[in-house]
């Protein structure tokens, strides 16, 4: 089961075509804010997991999911850059069952030139109550973590979930609502012609966001192997595919 995973994730991720990122130039505090709105709150770390606890299982999960970024208007900030209508990037997460219903998550998306983009981040869930008489839980999530784009906007996030979930057969459905907040460093210029970095100001600029977000999720399990797919929606949707294995 184990390498049939490992073979579908590697089919799936090199028959992927990735879109480079342009980030534009000369953007204005209202232009860092939207931009901000666009890659810094839709590149957060995503829940994207089978509800159920690992802690219930032997606790270890490994898995490997795509994201699908809508880029709408940014290429009309600033100076302009060439029109992208959205960007789709890989990231891989560790999951370990740390005592009953406590688990931690950590994810990273590497550093791939075609995409410009890199991230790091981990989850803790808390799932604090399970219904004794219909499939129900309730789950506490933390995420914490920082993306580097195109080494020209740099942001960390710190997001708080409240998540319930309805179990039926090999199928659970999920619902959270929460908050996110990001900061984002805009890189100035750094050659002295205002050519290298993103502001208007060639000073390299700080702005932070924060909004009411929401997940919906399903996840199909057999065995030991998950689908999940996810919408999160915080200025705008993304959409996450994930595919793990639990030990």
């Amino acid at each position: 089961m184990l390498k049939l995973f490992c073979a579908f994730v590697f089919t799936i991720f090199s028959t992927l075509a990735w879109a480079d990122l342009n980030i534009p130039q000369q953007m204005d505090r209202n232009d860092r804010l939207r931009a901000l709105e666009i890659l810094g709150l839709s590149t957060v770390g995503k829940l994207a997991s089978n509800p159920y606890p690992l802690g219930g299982y032997w606790g270890l999960e490994i898995s490997t999911s795509f994201e699908y970024l809508d880029l709408e208007n940014l290429h009309e900030l600033g100076s302009g850059a060439e029109e992208q209508k959205n960007l789709i990037y890989p990231s891989f997460s560790f999951g370990k069952g740390l005592y009953g219903d406590v688990d931690l998550f950590f994810y990273f998306t590497p550093f791939f030139e075609s995409i410009s983009l890199s991230r790091f981040g981990g989850l803790l869930r808390w799932s604090f109550f399970q219904s004794s008489t219909w499939p129900i839980s309730l789950s506490a999530t933390l995420h914490a973590g920082s993306s580097n784009i195109d080494n020209k906007v740099t942001t960390e996030f710190l997001s708080y979930y409240l998540v319930s979930s309805f179990q039926l057969n090999k199928f659970s459905f999920y619902a959270g609502l929460g908050e996110t907040k990001v900061s984002g460093q805009f890189i100035g210029d750094s050659d002295g012609a205002n050519t290298s970095g993103v502001t208007d100001s060639g000073e390299t600029e700080e702005e932070k966001v924060e909004k009411i977000s929401s997940i919906y999720g399903v996840s199909y399990h057999l065995e030991a192997v998950s689908v999940t797919f996810e919408l999160n929606h915080i200025s705008s949707p993304t959409y996450t595919l994930k595919v793990g294995f639990r030990f």
